[in-house]
């Protein structure tokens, strides 16, 4: 009787009844039953009309059998709707929103007069929402009491409108002395959105002698602004002459702030219970609409497999109609094959197993799997199965959602092969970029090996501009080879994978330094570390990294104190497998501006005359930290030093010593 959507409102948390003409309950939905306190068993027999149910209306009085929403509708052979109070059969009282809809035989348009024979009834629990608003409406009355008790201040006026001698209440109300309310000037203690509006009212009520009645804002001594209801009225002698003004401000803050809690709730109930009941009485044609208008294809099977329903997107992609697919073992239809179309054993299907209760009660998601169209051909599917509980009457199943995913699975495969590509091409230029510098070290040695005989034979021998060109051409040459060397450097560091192992970075720094032992010495340079962690990667690698850092560290020193350079590190806080290494030094320092520039390639921040070198070495670093999954940044003042971070992974099973705290 609840019709194809049937299995659908048996799990609606609304109740839904179905009634004859006589008011007998035919069939009603889990909720249902839960609501009026009965069983499958127990509904046979009951009629809306037993006087068990003690059912009353809005006002607490009881509703005679044919005033019941139900009746109303088989009576009028309209909807009907009403708010009412039962006794469930389980002894609770409960207070329903119902809404009764007649069914004709004849269908949605019978002839006039015609017999409604049968009636749905959707009702709501609003039980714990009308005692909400019963307690709204009796803290509503308390207010209103407790205001007109207590929350009053009167005041008088001269006969021209002007406040004068001693005004305690208004006083005590806002905190104004006598000079400040004097005249005009209570108005200042009116809100300023309403100072206006009342000053031009009592204006107008004082030129006329009428009453005064207005509602404003006012300041209290602790600067709250309070709602108040206000009136004044003259007072006349006996000659009818104007003595002067009463006034009366009456708070009537909690009152408003009530009335407008209360209309909230009142609206969003309203709201609430139009539209569920909306819903509830267009659900077929919602159902509907919603099945033939997803993109997704949608399958209800029973316990058994079979299609209980099909939206039209799911007929579409596999090529049959929906009654084709109504009823069918959709296993054996669609999913009997896998892509290779070597057999899907049914106990191994997801769909299955969930309907067999092995996976679970929950969602699961299912990717690179196949359906196969009615053709034979196979459609590239992404589907999520979900279990339907089971009820008393009704079976259960699942519910399954697909996506064809052909489009999805080209757009994956050009974006494999253009990365390939650009792999590939990425290759060739660090190739290229490896063979040009190669290249170019053959015919630099025979400038230089030229340049340097000129020097030995002629130098002394032509004028002193020819030695200047002599020197030029030679630090030419010089400056021209680091050039070439460290290009190669930069090009070798991606040609190949290079070996890791556990690096112990202890170690490598002992190596540097040793190598430039005879700078620090000239310098005066010191170079500190303790407690380095063990790191993963490759050991030349590792030592290129440590000495640029600590060679930059050096070369862009203050003239006014001897270099020092320190290492530490710490564990790192965003993955315990990474160790934050911090290479700190106390030379010139980088403008802020400058910090992410300095990793690019050939960046100089300085004339060569100043300070040599390329303006390779912290690209250098950048490519290499980042070929073992780490990060590089720095942080600088200048005039007061740099500090390099990096974020290195640690070698397996190490961790990084937590700093001393000394």
């Amino acid at each position: 009787m609840l019709g194809g959507a049937g299995w659908l409102i048996h799990h609606l948390p609304m109740g839904v009844i179905v009634q004859d003409a006589d008011g007998r309950l035919l069939e009603a939905n889990r909720a249902g039953r839960s609501i009026l306190g009965v069983t499958g068993d127990e509904l046979s027999g009951l009629n809306s009309r037993d006087h068990r149910w003690e059912i009353l209306n809005e006002r607490g009085q009881p509703l005679a059998p044919q005033d019941q929403p139900a009746m109303r509708a088989i009576r009028s052979g309209q909807v009907s709707r009403a708010t009412v109070s039962l006794r469930a059969l389980s002894g609770e009282r409960r207070w329903l929103k119902v809404t009764a809809i007649p069914q004709f035989t004849e269908g949605d348009d019978p002839p006039p007069g015609t017999r409604p024979h049968l009636v749905y009834s959707v009702f709501e629990d609003v039980t714990d929402s009308y005692a909400m608003q019963l307690d709204f409406e009796r803290s509503e009355q308390r207010y209103r009491a407790l205001v007109i008790a207590t929350s009053q201040y009167v005041w008088t006026n001269s006969p021209e409108g002007f406040m004068t001698d001693e005004q305690p209440d208004w006083a005590s109300l806002t905190g104004q002395t006598r000079e400040e309310y004097q005249g005009y000037g209570w108005s200042d203690a009116v809100h300023p959105d309403d100072r206006a509006p009342t000053v031009l009212r009592w204006q107008e009520a004082v030129s006329t002698r009428t009453r005064f009645d207005t509602e404003h804002r006012v300041r209290t001594p602790g600067g709250e602004y309070r709602t108040f209801s206000v009136r004044a009225v003259p007072l006349l002698d006996a000659d009818g002459e104007l003595l002067e003004w009463v006034g009366l401000h009456t708070d009537i803050t909690a009152l408003r702030t009530a009335e407008a809690a209360l209309k909230a709730i009142n609206a969003d109930l309203e709201t609430q219970v139009m539209e569920r009941s909306r819903a509830y009485s267009d659900l077929a044609r919602f159902n509907s609409l919603l099945l033939g208008s997803a993109g997704e294809g949608i399958f209800g099977l029973d316990p058994q497999g079979r299609a209980r329903f099909t939206n039209p997107a799911a007929a579409s992609m596999l090529g049959y109609t929906v009654e084709e697919l109504q009823g069918q073992d959709m296993h054996a239809l669609i999913h009997a094959r896998h892509a290779d179309g070597t057999p899907y054993p049914e106990e191994d299907c997801p769909v299955s197993r969930m309907l067999n209760g092995l996976d679970g009660s929950g969602a699961r998601r299912v990717e690179g799997e196949v359906f196969w169209r009615k053709d034979g051909t196979p459609v590239p599917v992404e589907y999520v199965v979900t279990p339907l509980p089971a009820s008393e009457d009704q079976p259960g199943g699942v519910v399954l959602i697909f996506q064809d995913v052909t489009a999805a699975q080209q757009a994956r495969a050009a974006l494999e092969q253009a990365i390939a590509e650009l792999e590939r091409s990425n290759r060739e230029l660090e190739q290229f970029a490896y063979v040009s510098s190669h290249d170019l070290q053959e015919p630099l040695r025979t400038v230089g090996s030229y340049a340097e005989l000129l020097g030995r034979r002629y130098r002394g021998q032509l004028d002193a501009r020819a030695d200047q060109y002599l020197d030029f051409m030679q630090d030419a040459v010089t400056r021209m080879r680091q050039l070439i060397n460290d290009l190669l450097s930069f090009s070798r560091i991606g040609r190949a994978e290079a070996p890791e192992s556990p690096v112990a970075l202890d170690g490598v720094l002992h190596g540097v330094t040793a190598g430039l032992k005879a700078l620090l010495d000239e310098q005066g340079a010191s170079v500190t570390w303790s407690d380095l962690p063990v790191v993963r990667g490759n050991t030349m690698h590792l030592h290129q990294l440590m000495s640029n850092l600590v060679s930059n560290a050096l070369k862009f020193r203050r003239p006014d104190a001897p270099p020092a350079v320190t290492l530490s590190a710490r564990p790192d806080e965003q993955d315990a497998a990474f160790t934050h290494l911090q290479v700190h030094d106390n030379g010139i320092g980088i403008a802020p501006e400058f910090h992410e520039r300095v990793f690019g390639l050939f960046q100089r921040l300085h004339r060569r005359e100043e300070y040599e070198g390329t303006g390779l070495g912290l690209a250098i670093c950048r490519k290499i930290v980042q070929g073992m999954g780490g990060e590089i940044w720095l942080e600088s003042d200048v005039g007061v030093g740099t500090t390099v971070h990096l974020r290195l992974p640690l070698a397996s099973g190490q961790t990084t010593p937590q700093p001393s705290s000394t």
